[in-house]
């Protein structure tokens, strides 16, 4: 492997651990200063909505920009924000701070994907985004573990630190990768007018690319309804399977066993799976796991859910991510993911607001599992898609 994509590849599992940390860290933060679960349901919502406030505008800058010396600054927005986040004692100010920081992760996002596509070869991206999965599945296994420490240590606020200190190795390690822009972008700043003729462009594009903008929409849908489930996954484990909190953390567990497995067979193989495998059956077998949790009356059961879900999502996720960088052109790309997320967002918005309310009326395991049925009509759609071309 090369130096350059070691780099990267270092850059987003520094970032993906501290990410991992300071998520732990803040809704404990927030818990034990409000005692209250729904201050910490706010923290969920605010994503969302920064993503949506975000993407009416993030893809125009970020396709105009330098992606690499855009990464580096949003790495160090981000840590100048959590050291402020670490000073503060208000609810008001944490929710602001916390807002800020989805803005700047969602632009993140965006210009990563971009730089990166641009950064690896055509024939790599498939191997690089397994690896890629591979690294940010380990954040999700060492991040709690370093998160538990800094507490026995500390306190929430001392672990978020750990976030800032993340951020700044990464953007060192950003500031070493090579700039890939061909020509130096020409400054112009950004105005209503730049971003609605951005829109048309997408527009026009997704006019010519039918085939391509169902099967990104249906992946969405994807994205939304496991979202929506896994805002119900502590309730279904602890109050309908009557789960103990040693319990519910070794079911988390297995199914971090799940993804990494899965992570790494991914890395290994995933150069002889075809695409549209990856994405239908991982998808397919993703929403099979989860019939199996919502079904289940027993801890063994949901185990065994939880580790089939992850395991496949591995799959659908880096064949999807790949099927996106080789048939958006590099100059929109930006512009058409940052788009098409706020329909995303919006739907994860409302969806996981709808079954949380639903779940009150009708129970937690009947929303949990018409949700998850309807993943697997969704999924089943996006197989038969596929499979026309």
């Amino acid at each position: 492997m090369t130096r350059k994509k070691v780099l990267l590849l270092s850059s987003i599992g520094v970032a993906n651990v501290g990410e991992w940390v300071y998520f732990i860290a803040l809704n404990l933060l927030v818990l034990n200063l409000t005692q209250s679960p729904l201050a910490v349901i706010v923290l969920y919502i605010l994503a969302p909505i920064a993503t949506i406030t975000t993407s009416l505008w993030a893809g125009s800058l970020v396709d105009r920009l330098n992606q690499r010396k855009l990464l580096i600054a949003l790495d160090l927005s981000r840590a100048v924000l959590v050291v402020c986040l670490f000073f503060s004692s208000s609810l008001v100010t944490i929710y602001c701070l916390s807002f800020f920081i989805h803005i700047a992760n969602a632009t993140f996002a965006t210009s990563s994907l971009v730089y990166m596509t641009r950064l690896v070869p055509t024939d790599e991206q498939q191997r690089f985004n397994a690896l890629k999965n591979f690294i940010q599945t380990a954040g999700f296994i060492v991040g709690p573990s370093i998160a538990g420490v800094l507490f026995f240590i500390g306190t929430p606020t001392t672990a978020i630190l750990f976030n800032s200190v993340a951020l700044v190795c990464s953007s060192m390690l950003i500031s070493r990768l090579p700039n890939m822009m061909t020509n130096e972008p020409v400054k112009t700043s950004l105005s209503w007018s730049i971003i609605k003729a951005d829109w048309h462009i997408v527009y026009h594009f997704s006019k010519k690319h039918i085939h391509l903008v169902l099967l990104y929409l249906l992946f969405c849908n994807v994205i939304i309804l496991t979202t929506a489930i896994d805002s119900l996954e502590v309730s279904f484990a602890t109050i309908v399977l009557n789960l103990s909190t040693s319990m519910y953390g070794l079911l988390v567990s297995v199914a971090g066993v799940g993804a990494f497995t899965g992570a790494i067979v991914n890395s290994l193989f995933s150069h002889k799976f075809k695409l549209k495998y990856m994405i239908g059956y991982g998808t397919l077998f993703t929403a099979i796991g989860y019939l199996i949790f919502s079904i289940s009356h027993t801890f063994t059961w949901a185990a065994i859910g939880f580790f089939v879900l992850t395991f496949a999502f591995s799959f659908a996720n880096t064949g999807f991510l790949t099927y996106v960088q080789q048939n958006i052109p590099i100059n929109i790309l930006g512009r058409f993911t940052s788009i098409y997320s706020i329909a995303e967002s919006f739907g994860i918005l409302v969806l996981t607001l709808g079954v949380g309310i639903l779940s009150q009326t009708f129970g937690i395991r009947l929303v949990v599992f018409s949700a998850t049925v309807l993943l697997i009509v969704v999924a089943s759609l996006l197989i038969s898609h596929l499979n026309r071309k």
